[in-house]
């Protein structure tokens, strides 16, 4: 399983935004983590070392 390292503030991030989209994020990074699969991305350039975690529960633009 990769090790997953998450920035100070990103625990207070996840508990701002709707619980069903947080669930989303994490699962996703965890199944990353464990797999490598899914819809979470590794960036590049000045990003590099981060990730991209699209939510699974969000409804779409308002």
């Amino acid at each position: 399983m990769k090790k997953i390292r998450f920035q100070p503030n990103v625990p207070a991030e996840v508990r701002a935004i709707n619980q069903r989209e947080a669930m989303g994020i994490l699962q996703g990074i965890h199944r990353y983590a464990a797999t490598g699969a899914g819809r979470v991305k590794p960036l590049s350039g000045e990003f590099e070392g981060l990730l991209r975690a699209p939510c699974r529960g969000s409804p779409g633009p308002v």
